[in-house]
Parts: C-alpha cells; structure tokens; sequence
C-alpha cells in the first residue's frame, strides 16, 4: 500500500485535480504495492530477512519486468506475487493458445482476479521478443555494484570514554555495506556482499582482513539434467515453510496470493542477516517431471557457550543479531560449527505437485534447553532431523495447499489451506494449523503467530472483494492457541487477530484506505505477592491514508493513525500523523520529504511507519512517546548506470534527556540519522 492521509487537506483527497501521465502512473503503482508489502511487514517485528528478500524482489522486477510469454515456471515464481497455481495456469494457457496479449486475457484465467492484476501489471509485460533477440541477451553480461555508508549523532554512549574506561564499542560509529552482483544472461550468477556494523572493527582488531561479514555465491542455471548449482551462500526455502524455509517467516498475509506458498528451492544469498543462511553446496537436478535437490552446508553461527561441573561445554543459546562491537559480543562470534545435508524431491505435473524433503542437522556441541519450564519441549542435544511432505493441487478455481512435518522425536507439524476463487469479484482463503509443542526445527518459517515453529495451533480466513470497479474490501481472522507454556504465559492460553480494510481509487490518480486492526494474545505479569498472574494483552489501531497527484511533478500522501493498548489495569493510546511529499523536478531527480507528529503513552503504544529509503535498504522504525520526525530522501541518477541516494533524518522527542538505551544511548532529546549510497548497473 501506499500511505496518505492528511493533518493539512484531508479533503484535498476529493477536491485536488491530478493529472499524470501513463508512466507516471505505472511508477505510482509499483510504489504502492512496494510499500503494501512493507507496511504488512510493519505490523510483524520479527520479519528475518524475510522482509528484505520480498522488497528486493519487487524493486528489481520494477525495473525488469517479467515477460509473461516467455517467462519460465522459476521465473514467474520468483516474483513473489504469484503462487503455484497461478503459474501452472499461465504456463498451461501459453501451451494450448499462444502469447497472452492482454491484462483482460490474463484475466480469464484460473486463480486471477481484479485485485491480483492490480497488483502485478506493475511488474510485468506482454511484448514477445524475437529469437534473435534473446538470444543476444542469453550471453550478455550484467553488472550492480551497490556501496552504502550510514551513521547517527550525537555518538552512542558505546563510542564514549568513561573515567579511566575504554568506549564499549571497539570500532567507528558509522556502518558500511557494498555488494556486487554479475549475471552471463539467465544461465550464470555470481555475487560478493560484505557489511560493517557501526561499532565494528574495519581493517583492524577482530577484522583485519576488512569486513566483519562476508559473504558470496556462484550460481549455474542449466537447461538439462543438472538444473541449477550454487557454491557458496544460499537460501533453502521448500513447501510451506514448516521444515525448511531460511531466512524466517512472518505472521501475516500480504494478500490472498500469498498464503499459499510456492517454495523457491534453491536461492543464491546476497542479505547481510549474518546467521539466517547456509554455507557450501547446493544442486538441483530435473527429470522431467521431477526435480531433486540435495545440498550441504557446514558454516559457524554466533551462540552462547556455557561450561557444565564436568569441564563440558555447551550451547545454551544461538544469538541471530549479527553484531560484533563489544567485548562480550565478539566472544560469541562464530563459536559453534553447524552441518545440514539433505535432499527434496519436488514432483511437478500440469494441475498438482507435491515435494518430499529429509535434512540432517548437526551442531558442534550439544544443545541444553534450560531448565524453564516453557522450555521443556524445546530441541536438546547436538543432531536434529526433519522429514516432510507438501502438496499443492488445482481444481478448476480452487487451489488447495498443505505440507506435514516430523522431527527425529515423532512429534509433528501440520498446516493446509485453500483459496477460491468464488467469484471475479471475490475470494476466499482458509487455513489451518497445528504445530506440536515437540515439534523442533531451526529453519521453520510457516505461517503462524510464534516464532519458533512448534506449540502452536490456529485457523486463519480471509477474503478479498470489489463490489464495485474502484472499491476494494478486504479482512482476515486469524484464532491461535499455544497448547503449552511459551515465553510470556505459564499456562496454555490463545489469542486472535482481526484485520479489516476498504479501499476506494477516486480516479486513477486519487487513492485511500482505512485499516483497521485488533490484536489479543496472553501476556504473564509478576503479581503484588509475587506469584505470576495472566491476562490478555489488547490491541487496536486505526488508519486512514491516501495519496493524490497534484501535478505530473508533485504527489502528496497524508496519514493519520490512532491506537490503543490495554493490559491488566494498565492503558495506553497515541496516534501518528504525517504529510508526504514526492517531488520530481526533472527526469533524473527524485526526492521524498516528509514531516510527521506523534504522541503515545508509552513503548506498548508504539507506532511504525514504513520511510522511503535508499534503494534495496529496508527499515521501518517505531515511533513512541511525543514527538517529531523529518526526513529527505533525494535520488539523482546523472547516467542510466548511475543512481546516487542520499538521506537525512531527524527525530526529536519531548521531555526526554536521552534517546536509547544502553551502549546504543544518545545525550539529548534529538538523534540524526544519514545515509547515502551508489549504485552502479552495467
């Protein structure tokens, strides 16, 4: 979605006249869906990498398009906004009538509707290239380089000297990121990314050899019996998440499309998530109808290591930060060795599929859980296997989906769905749940409101319909239950989620939607006597936003949003107000300026706003307490290959002597943030 409601003119919505031409309009669009995706993301606080895997995506097909005519079965998934189904319908409709010519075509086909077209016209194109043509393309070469610098001030406490002590922080306070990425047409990849934390030491102390985190892949695309090869780093992400999906899930849907999941296999990795990935070989092979990849991976991860009575060493948690500033962080840099091999067979036909997945996991020392009672189900030892089975079948307009999961101690996790196309005008979507207390897996990333893969069990719904051409309504429930114990509660408990959304297009340039959201879960407390106590944590939030083009040049976007917390006896509200505005004052510069005010009661009561940022960086922060925040973002791309990004941001926060906490703490009520970046494509 986009954001844009307005403090200044709410009712400009109505009244402003837009004018925009067929482009700009197109650019508008992938805006929106880009920022749809990550305001859902806002609403989710641990997203992995998740968030940035889906972002990267949609940028990079927002300036290459895919071909619906001669895309591949990988490529179309690839984009993300299209399921299993929904390929096999366009691969099967190119089989038995030629080129799709048209959205209205495309239109016809099983699982499409309104809403889906909307989402990727955007990022997709009809034109057929001659053979000629594509098979220059097949040996051209392609080239990014991506450098990026950012810091903060005043400094962190961490950067400080105390009396007679050190900084806690060994490095400067400013982070670097440069990553490269080649391409021989389709059929060879290659990459290096390399990434310095602010406080992290650069050519000197811990990393003399230059960056903290390096990372790289080579990656070959066949045409024959070896498929594809990747040497190096790469992501694992099979069926429905539950065994197998690096990188972490969320817990949400960003539409309908996208709760059936269409596992990628195989994926080269090029994010900065310092643990989140595998390190070695992997290979895919194609037979025809069936596909089997098998891959190692042996790599080190960062993770508390404790010493028992008897002089044994132990794990006792794995830390997924990815920072090395301090004494106490760098001791956990990297201290644990992990093997994972495996193999999954994926077995495609025109109307079904269904996979087949074993892995073998194995840590360099063994594993304690602890003794929390919470924890009493959680993985213990030094080797962990997982088995699984997914499926995904097409009938006529309803898509079914599911996948089944067993971990070395027979404990299981289950999930299936279904989506319907009920109507041109209306689908429907459900799924269910159930996800053993026992169940143990490190890479999960199902659907679910836990982060942890097991102890959970749910029903989620949706729907999506337009009553009318430029209305569009839209809601999900989601009802969860923990059989057992889990970090906040000490007995089982449940909660919900309900969301709903109405979204009215004036003309093709006037655009808003009001959301609404309500959240319940169990939260535990310390009582007055000492003896914990449980209640319901609730949560509720209200925005409306729009987005309107004054000119060919100038866009606005306006939002107001309200929320309320309530807990025990303890309440909170606030809301968040801002003005957008997109400037383009010529064909090569670009910039995004926004003042925003916001006043909660407290953290519980926080607010996030997704900013528009450097391209390929994905950050939303979090707003709470009272105050004002400000940024600029400019582009200015001089040359095709060219594109510079710098932004600046300032926060100020009222009534407060220190922002932070901790080593990460700054004196004052103010904080500056700045970033710019290069990228070069050639």
């Amino acid at each position: 979605m986009s954001r844009v409601p307005s403090l200044i003119l709410p009712l400009s919505l109505i009244i402003i006249p837009a004018f925009s031409s067929f482009a700009q309009q197109k650019e508008v669009l992938k805006e929106r869906r880009i920022e749809e995706l990550a305001e859902k993301l806002a609403s989710s606080e641990d997203v992995g990498t998740e968030g940035s895997l889906l972002l990267d995506d949609l940028i990079k097909y927002s300036g290459q398009p895919v071909n619906i005519n001669q895309a591949t079965e990988d490529e179309l998934l690839r984009l993300s906004l299209l399921n299993y189904g929904q390929v096999r319908s366009i691969l099967s409709y190119r089989k038995k009538y030629g080129k799709i010519l048209t959205m209205n075509e495309l239109a016809v086909l099983e699982g499409f509707n309104e809403t889906l077209l909307l989402k990727i016209e955007p990022f997709i194109l009809f034109d057929q290239e001659p053979d000629s043509l594509m098979r220059r393309k097949e040996n051209q070469i392609h080239q990014s380089l991506l450098a990026r610098v950012k810091t903060t001030f005043p400094k962190a406490a961490g950067y400080l000297y105390g009396k007679e002590k050190a900084p806690a922080f060994s490095g400067k306070p400013y982070s670097i990121f440069t990553r490269y990425r080649g391409a021989i047409g389709k059929r060879i990849e290659f990459g290096v990314t390399g990434e310095n934390d602010a406080g992290e030491e650069f050519f000197h102390g811990s990393n003399k050899s230059g960056f903290d985190f390096l990372s790289g892949f080579v990656c070959l695309n066949g045409k024959g019996f070896i498929d594809k090869i990747v040497v190096g780093d790469f992501h694992l992400r099979f069926g429905q998440g539950i065994n197998l999906w690096s990188g972490g899930g969320v817990s949400y849907s960003s539409d309908l499309s996208s709760l059936m999941r269409s596992g990628e296999g195989i994926r080269p990795y090029s994010s900065t998530d310092e643990n989140q990935f595998f390190r070695g070989l992997a290979v895919r092979f194609d037979l025809n109808k069936v596909k089997i990849s098998m891959f190692y991976s042996d790599r080190k991860k960062d993770a508390n290591i404790e010493t028992d009575s008897k002089g044994m060493n132990y794990i006792t948690s794995f830390r997924s930060d990815g920072l090395h500033r301090t004494i106490s962080e760098l001791s956990d840099e990297k201290d644990i060795g992990e093997r994972v091999l495996g193999v999954y067979g994926d077995f495609r036909f025109d109307r079904w599929r269904f996979g087949v997945l074993a892995s073998f996991q194995r840590f360099e020392l063994p594993v304690s859980k602890g003794v929390s009672p919470y924890k009493s189900k959680s993985f213990e030892g030094n080797i962990n296997v997982n088995y699984g089975l997914d499926y995904q079948v097409i009938l006529n307009q309803v898509f079914f989906f599911g996948e089944a999961g067993m971990t070395q101690n027979f404990k299981p996790a289950v999930v299936n769905g279904m989506l319907w196309k009920a109507h041109p005008r209306l689908s429907l979507s459900l799924l269910h749940r159930y996800y053993e207390p026992g169940f143990q897996s490190f890479n999960s990333g199902a659907y679910g409101e836990g982060s942890s893969g097991g102890n959970e069990k749910g029903f989620f719904t949706a729907f999506e319909f337009s009553p009318a051409a430029r209305i569009k309504l839209s809601g999900q429930a989601d009802l969860f239950y923990f059989p057992w114990l889990t970090y906040q509660t000490f007995s089982p408990s449940g909660g919900h989620n309900l969301e709903f959304q109405v979204e009215v297009s004036l003309r093709s340039d006037v655009f808003f939607y009001l959301h609404s959201k309500f959240m319940q879960k169990p939260q535990k407390i310390s009582g007055l006597t000492g003896v914990p106590e449980q209640f319901d944590e609730s949560t509720s939030k209200w925005r409306i936003h729009g987005e309107y083009n004054i000119s060919e040049k100038i866009q606005m976007r306006s939002r107001i949003e309200y929320t309320s917390y309530q807990f025990n006896e303890k309440r909170e509200q606030g809301f968040l107000i801002f003005q957008d505005l997109i400037f383009v004052p010529s064909t090569i510069v670009k910039c995004w300026w926004r003042i925003a005010y916001y006043k909660t009661d407290g953290y519980d009561s926080r607010i996030y706003a997704y900013e528009n940022d450097l391209l390929y960086y994905f950050a939303i922060p979090e707003f709470h307490g009272t105050g004002v925040r400000s940024y600029l973002n400019l582009k200015w791309q001089p040359l095709k290959m060219l594109s510079i990004y710098c932004k600046a941001g300032y926060t100020l926060r009222s009534g407060e002597t220190s922002l932070g906490s901790g080593n990460d703490a700054t004196q004052g009520n103010h904080r500056w943030d700045t970033r710019c970046q290069v990228a070069l494509k050639f």
